[in-house]
């Protein structure tokens, strides 16, 4: 806890989900447009879904979507792509691309590590097998 009162938590893992009456269903997630366009609106919600959280420091509690859509995106799609929720139309407008960026993010840093080979002239050892032999 800081000096203001504001508790932090680090999140372990996402233990259960629920999911209520006011959650939309598959038949309400689409809003008829106005304009006599075609193709409907889809409501971006997230009203409805609560998870139970395992937080670092042992201890559980039940959080809406949005805060851990806000804090934990890439934890809370990768839940839902495990427990097969990406369907649902509160999973559908979001949790696909951020299971892309997050993808995306990991093969930049992956790139961006092995492109350097030398530093300052000396070859810069890729495993501890190659450090040791080095240090030779």
């Amino acid at each position: 806890m800081d000096v203001e009162g504001n508790r932090f938590l680090l999140l372990k893992e996402i233990v259960h989900h629920e999911k209520d009456s006011s959650a939309l269903s598959q038949t309400s997630s689409t809003v008829d447009n106005t304009s006599g366009s075609q193709n409907p609106t889809r409501k971006y919600t997230t009203k409805g879904w609560h998870f139970c959280c395992l937080w670092a420091n042992g201890s559980t509690s039940w959080e809406p979507m949005h805060n851990l859509k806000d804090s934990n995106p890439i934890e809370l799609a990768e839940y839902a792509y495990s427990h097969k929720l990406l369907d649902e139309p509160t999973f559908a407008w979001w949790a696909k691309e951020a299971l892309c960026q997050c993808k995306r993010m990991i093969s930049k840093v992956k790139s961006r590590y092995w492109q350097c080979t030398h530093q300052f002239g000396i070859h810069l050892p890729k495993t501890v097998s190659e450090a040791l032999e080095l240090d030779k």
